[in-house]
């Protein structure tokens, strides 16, 4: 996570989630993208707000992630599988596991992946 935002105790797994997944909304909602599309993996998030009524344990996840998704003009969950962002996979996993710090937000992805998203853009390799 970014470094402006710090988070205390999280329970479980559930918590860790719905953390994320509000921390990605407020961080979209104040570089002012008012059309966006939160992809991740999570299906009962996701299945909490598109179907709330399939969800009832998730009420108070519903009601978060609805509140935070006002800013947006046009916004839609979806499930993603992880394979589909091999990028981003790669770039989490660096974080956790490499120790590496950079902001990727700021400054695009990192140089060791050039060639990756040069393939995934269908751009020649750097």
């Amino acid at each position: 996570m970014h470094s402006r935002r710090s988070f205390g105790p999280i329970l479980n797994y559930d918590d860790a989630m719905l953390r994320v997944v509000l921390w990605a909304m407020e961080s979209m909602a104040s570089h002012r993208v008012d059309h966006v599309i939160f992809a991740f993996q999570d299906k009962a998030l996701i299945g909490a707000v598109n179907r709330p009524g399939a969800w009832p344990s998730f009420k108070a996840q519903s009601l978060a992630l609805k509140r935070f998704l006002l800013p947006f003009l046009v916004w839609k969950l979806e499930v993603e599988v992880a394979a589909a962002n091999r990028g981003a996979n790669l770039v989490a996993q660096s974080v956790v596991g490499d120790a590496r710090v950079q902001s990727y937000v700021a400054s695009g992805h990192p140089i060791w992946l050039n060639r990756l998203f040069a393939e995934e853009g269908g751009l020649s390799s750097v």
